[in-house]
C-alpha cells in the first residue's frame, strides 16, 4: 500500500489543483492514501530546501509530491510538481483536472485564509497549554537516572502531556533550616541536566536542578521522594529513625505550604517507607491523605520474579500477587489469588486464559516458608551481584508502572500492592500505613480491594507486622504513660486524715482536697495566735510552759491516731488542736 504526500504553499494555485485531484482519487480508490502539508508562503522556500537536503531531491517550486511505501518506510519516491502528478494520475487512473485558472485562484485564496485561521488557533492552544511540574528528589541517584527518561518520553503521564522536570538534591548543610533556603550549588545535578537535554524529548519543556525545597515542590503535580538515609553500623534504630523523621518532616511541611492540595506524593527507595509515609501524612494536613503513598511495586515485582524463575515463566505473566505489611521491612507475600498467563502446562488457552499459581506449584509449605525468604532477600542478592545499594532499573520501572496506573488507570481486574493509610481494612488499625492490594480504577484515584478473604494464619501474620509498625511509630510518638500506683495512693491516704480534720472543724468530707488541708493548717495557726492574744486582753494568764505542754499532748494524740488507722498508712496530724478549742472557748 502506498501513501501520496502533497506539500505546497498556502497561496499556490497549482497546489490547489493537485489537491482537488488527489481528493478525487482518495474518494474513489480504497488503496489510495493521501497526506497534505500546507506551509505559509513566507516559510515555503526554507521548508522545501530543508526537505530536499534531507532526502537528496532537487525541486524548486510549489507544490512537491512524493510517494511513500507504508509497509517498507524509507525516504519515499519523488513524483515531482503539479504537471508530473497530473500525468501520473492520467496515466495510472485515467483522471484529469477540469478546473479553470479563475477557479484555482479562488481556491488558493481560500486556502491561504484557512491556513492563517488554523495557525492562529494553534498558537492560542499553545498559549493556554501549561506544562505540569514534576519533582524527583535525590536527583543524582541511580533510580532517578532511569526514572527521569520515563517522565520525559511520556511513558508515565501519557502522550501529549508536557512537563517541567525539577531534580532536587538534599542540601549538605549543617543547619536544617538551610535545606529550605539553600541556593543551587554546582553538583553532579548539572551533568544529569545536560543528559536530559541531550535526549531531545518533545514533551520535556524544562529541566531545573535545585537544592531549595521550596523551589522544587512549589506547584508540583507529582513529587517522587527517593532520599535514602542509611543506618550507620553503630547507630541505634531509634536514632536512625529520628534522623529519617527530621528530614521527611521538613519535606512534608514545605509540601504542605507550597504544593497544591491534590499533589501526588510517592515515597520509594531503601528506607522505612511505611514510617516515612506516616510522618508525611502527619505533618502535611492540607494535602489529601490518599495522595501520599508508598511504592510497594518493587517488592511485588521481585515476588513475581522469584515465582517466574521457579516455574520457568515470563514474569510479565504473573499477576495479582499481593505484598502485605511494611515495605523494606516485615512483609507477607500472598499468592492465594495469583494467576499465571502463558504458563507451559497441560492446558493452553488465549491471552486472557490463566491458571492458579498455588495450584500450579502444589507446594503450600514452600510458598509459606522458602518462597517468603527468597523474596525478602532478593534485594540483598541483587546488591551482592551488582554492587548497587538498590536494583535501580527495577526500582525505576516499578515506580513508573505505579505512577502510570495512578495517572491513567490500571488493567481491568488486576490488583497491585501499595502502602496506604489504613481505614481499618483487614483488621489493620486505622491510621497505620500498611501495604495492601489496590486497584487504580479511575484516573488519579485508587481503591482498596476489600473483598478478599484471609485465612486465620494470614491474619495472624498481618497482626505481627502491625505490632512491629506500631513499635516503629512509637519511637517518635510514644504512647501516654499510665498513672503509677503511688500517685493514685497518695491522695487517698491524705484524704482519710483530712476527713478527720474536716470532722473536727465541721467541714464536708466530699469536698476534701490537698489545698483544703493547707487552708485548715493556716486557719488553725491563726486561731491559736488569736486565742493567745485574747487571753492576754481578758487578763487570763497564759503560761508558755503550759502552752508547750498542751502542744506536746496534742502531738502525741495525733501520733496515736495515726498509728491506730492501720499499718502502712501515713497520717497528717495538725498540732495545736486543743489550744484552738480553748481559744474558741
Amino acid at each position: 500500500m502506498a501513501k501520496f504526500v502533497i506539500a505546497g504553499a498556502a497561496d499556490c494555485p497549482y497546489y490547489a489543483k493537485v489537491e482537488l485531484l488527489a481528493d478525487t482519487l482518495e474518494r474513489n480508490l480504497q488503496s489510495f492514501m493521501l497526506h497534505k502539508i500546507v506551509i505559509n508562503p513566507d516559510e515555503w522556500k526554507t521548508w522545501l530546501s530543508q526537505l530536499c537536503e534531507e532526502r537528496g531531491w532537487n525541486h524548486k517550486k510549489s507544490p512537491i509530491i512524493w510517494r511513500e511505501l507504508v509497509d517498507r518506510g524509507g525516504k519515499g519516491i519523488l513524483i515531482g510538481g503539479a504537471n508530473e502528478f497530473q500525468e501520473y494520475a492520467n496515466g495510472y487512473y485515467d483522471i484529469k483536472s477540469l478546473l479553470t485558472s479563475d477557479d484555482l485562484m479562488t481556491i488558493a485564496a481560500e486556502n491561504k485564509a484557512t491556513k492563517k485561521e488554523i495557525d492562529a488557533e494553534e498558537q492560542k492552544v499553545k498559549k493556554q497549554r501549561k506544562p505540569v511540574k514534576v519533582c524527583i528528589t535525590n536527583g543524582t541517584g541511580d533510580v532517578c537516572y532511569h526514572l527521569a527518561e520515563s517522565f520525559a518520553s511520556g511513558k508515565i503521564l501519557g502522550p501529549g502531556v508536557e512537563i517541567d522536570l525539577v531534580l532536587h538534591e538534599y542540601a549538605r548543610t549543617k543547619s536544617l533550616m538551610d535545606l529550605y533556603t539553600a541556593e543551587h550549588e554546582e553538583t553532579t545535578l548539572d551533568g544529569v541536566v545536560m543528559e536530559m537535554t541531550d535526549l531531545a524529548c518533545p514533551l520535556l519543556t524544562t529541566v531545573t536542578p535545585t537544592t531549595n525545597a521550596r523551589v522544587a515542590f512549589a506547584d508540583c503535580c507529582t513529587i517522587v521522594l527517593l532520599d535514602e538515609i542509611e543506618q550507620e553500623e553503630d547507630e541505634t534504630t531509634p536514632s536512625w529513625l529520628s534522623r529519617v523523621h527530621s528530614r521527611f518532616v521538613g519535606y512534608a511541611r514545605v509540601i504542605n505550604e507550597v504544593a497544591p492540595p491534590n499533589v501526588k506524593v510517592i515515597v520509594a527507595g531503601g528506607g522505612p517507607i511505611n514510617f516515612i509515609v506516616s510522618m508525611m501524612i502527619e505533618n502535611a494536613p492540607l494535602i489529601r491523605r490518599q495522595n501520599i503513598v508508598g511504592c510497594a511495586q518493587l517488592v511485588e515485582c521481585q515476588a513475581k520474579g522469584v515465582l517466574a524463575e521457579t516455574l520457568t515463566l515470563n514474569s510479565a505473566g504473573v499477576v495479582d500477587v499481593t505484598v502485605w505489611g511494611s515495605v523494606n521491612g516485615s512483609i507477607y507475600v500472598d499468592t492465594t489469588r495469583a494467576k499465571l498467563h502463558g504458563f507451559d502446562g497441560a492446558v493452553w488457552g488465549p491471552n486472557w486464559f490463566a491458571v492458579s499459581a498455588n495450584e500450579t506449584t502444589r507446594n503450600d509449605k514452600w510458598l509459606e516458608t522458602e518462597y517468603q525468604e527468597l523474596v525478602r532477600t532478593r534485594t540483598a542478592a541483587t546488591r551482592t551481584q551488582t554492587g548497587h545499594s538498590l536494583p535501580a532499573i527495577a526500582s525505576a520501572s516499578a515506580l513508573a508502572t505505579t505512577l502510570k496506573y495512578w495517572w491513567n488507570g490500571s488493567p481491568a481486574g488486576q490488583t497491585f500492592s501499595l502502602a496506604v493509610l489504613s481505614e481499618g481494612w483487614f483488621d489493620v488499625p486505622e491510621g497505620l500505613v500498611f501495604s495492601c492490594p489496590v486497584m487504580f480504577t479511575s484516573k488519579g484515584y485508587w481503591t482498596v480491594c476489600q473483598d478478599i478473604d484471609l485465612s486465620q494464619q494470614s491474619k495472624a501474620k498481618l497482626q505481627t507486622i502491625v505490632q512491629e509498625l506500631k513499635e516503629e511509630r512509637e519511637v517518635i510518638y510514644p504512647p501516654p504513660k499510665k498513672e503509677s500506683e503511688s500517685i493514685v495512693a497518695t491522695p487517698s491516704v491524705e484524704g482519710s486524715e483530712g476527713s478527720k480534720l474536716g470532722e473536727e472543724g465541721g467541714e464536708d468530707d466530699d469536698k476534701f482536697n490537698l489545698d483544703k488541708i493547707d487552708e485548715d493548717r493556716e486557719g488553725e495557726e491563726q486561731a491559736k495566735s488569736i486565742g493567745s492574744k485574747t487571753g492576754v486582753e481578758t487578763g487570763e494568764e497564759v503560761v508558755d510552759g503550759e502552752a508547750e505542754e498542751e502542744d506536746e499532748e496534742a502531738t502525741e494524740e495525733g501520733e496515736e491516731e495515726g498509728e491506730g488507722e492501720g499499718e502502712g498508712e501515713q497520717g497528717v496530724v495538725e498540732p495545736g488542736d486543743e489550744s484552738v478549742e480553748k481559744a474558741e472557748e
